[in-house]
């Protein structure tokens, strides 16, 4: 072989030999470089540092190939298990429903931080609306650091929604959640329809401890629309004790029932003492004789009249108080009365003092509507004592008193009784008159606001 020719093959021999010298060294490098990873080389673990080792969604678990049936006005509970393939921090984990008209749905846990081989749970949760539209829609759920996102994988939902639901969404209070005693109070109710199917519904607000209560009823409400009440109107009464009451906002459709309750504070008002005053002016009484003179043995007798100007009728009680000592009572026909509203009833008070009383001696007369004392009224009566005086002109004296006596106390009683029929006659006529007066105004404002 030449010379040549050996040189040649000596330099192809080595340029061979330097390739593959070359291509050892970048094996092994590389060899090396993939000894030397700390485990965040995505390759192989689309989740970055942490794997994923369940997700249940309302203790489920699904595959991405499966629908997820979600009912609106309903929760969306999600559970994720993760295992830390190498230490990492600041990791979030998101759930999130796109593609809605007023914006995406979405939660997201906390910052938190992972270390290899430990296992960690997420729980999120989302709250499907009332008005979610019934279509598919998608959950997508990500795992994101500082930077970028690790991992995202998507679930189809079906919105569906009970055949049979309403909702009270908002509720106004006017003037407010806080009311004086003895003014209104203005409750309007908004009611979404969140079921299948269109409702018709009754909207009631009460008050149970103030015995108060106003209702409305919403002809028709169809299925994914709103609906507002109208203003339910209650007055809370002038002797409202102030503190908090529980108020009671309820819709009824068909069997079924939606309710909730907020809490009215009720502040004192300055009507309670007017109503008091105003109840005892809707009774009228009267006494035909403040003071009566007697003798012991003798009954002096007390006409009383009774008038009621409400309008409803009342039970009366009258009560004597004071001749225990000295005499004794009776009330005729009865010391419980029961007047219609507008009439009048007349009553008798005998009082009959016991022998050996003498002098003037006091006694009250107290009268109450219910449990409710409206009058009182003190009386006297002159109780003769002395004997008769002996003698011709004693004698006539003391029978001209005997004979008298009784014929000038009737007198006394049917004057007294006059008297107060004419009373009573004339209050009647001016409280009606009155009375009429005042619902004129009065049912000029209720059409106004109705």
């Amino acid at each position: 072989m030449s010379m040549k020719k050996l040189f040649t093959f000596c330099v192809l021999t080595l340029f061979l030999v330097s390739m593959f010298a070359v291509s050892a060294i970048a094996d092994t490098d590389s060899d090396a470089d993939t000894d030397s990873s700390d485990g965040n080389d995505l390759a192989n673990n689309p989740a970055g540092p942490v794997e994923i080792e369940y997700i249940k969604i309302n203790g489920d678990y699904y595959s991405q190939e499966e629908i997820i049936t979600v009912v609106r006005d309903s929760d969306l509970d999600i559970r994720i298990k993760l295992l830390g393939l190498a230490d990492a921090d600041n990791l979030r984990v998101s759930a999130r429903i796109t593609g809605l008209e007023h914006g995406d749905i979405e939660e997201t846990t906390r910052p938190f931080e992972v270390d290899a081989g430990e296992r960690y749970t997420k729980n999120l949760e989302l709250q499907i609306p009332g008005s979610m539209p019934l279509e598919d829609l998608f959950l997508r759920l990500l795992i994101t650091d500082r930077h970028d996102s690790l991992y995202e994988q998507n679930y189809r939902l079906r919105i569906k929604a009970d055949r049979h639901l309403l909702r009270i969404v908002d509720t106004i209070f006017s003037p407010g959640m806080e009311v004086e005693a003895g003014t209104s109070l203005l409750v309007t109710a908004k009611i979404f329809n969140a079921g299948q199917k269109g409702e018709s519904a009754k909207v009631t607000f009460s008050i149970p401890e103030l015995k108060i209560s106003q209702s409305d009823f919403i002809s028709y409400i169809e299925s994914g629309a709103a609906a507002i009440s109208q203003e339910l109107f209650v007055r809370i009464p002038d002797c409202a004790e102030p503190k908090e009451y529980d108020a009671i906002l309820k819709v009824g459709y068909g069997p079924f029932a939606e309710e909730t309750t907020r809490q009215i504070t009720v502040t004192e008002g300055d009507r309670c003492e007017k109503t008091a005053d105003k109840k005892q002016e809707m009774t009228f009484i009267s006494i035909g004789a403040a003071s009566q003179t007697t003798q012991p043995g003798q009954k002096a007798t007390y006409p009383v009249s009774i008038t009621n100007l409400g309008a409803e009728s009342k039970i009366y009680s009258i009560f004597v108080e004071g001749t225990g000592e000295w005499g004794n009572f009776l009330v005729t026909p009865s010391p419980v009365l029961t007047v219609d509203a507008g009439e009048s009833v007349a009553t008798f008070v005998d009082i009959t003092p016991v022998e050996g009383s003498s002098g003037q001696k006091l006694f009250t007369l107290s009268f109450k509507a219910g449990d409710e004392t409206i009058k009182q009224a003190t009386l006297s009566i002159n109780i003769d004592g002395q004997p008769a005086v002996e003698g011709t002109e004693g004698a006539a004296t003391t029978t001209a008193k005997k004979t008298k006596s009784p014929t000038v106390k009737m007198l006394e009683i049917l004057l007294g009784i006059v008297i107060v029929v004419l009373i009573m006659i004339a209050l009647i006529v001016a409280f009606r008159r009155g009375k009429s007066k005042e619902e004129e105004p009065e049912q000029e404002r209720k059409h106004e606001f109705y």
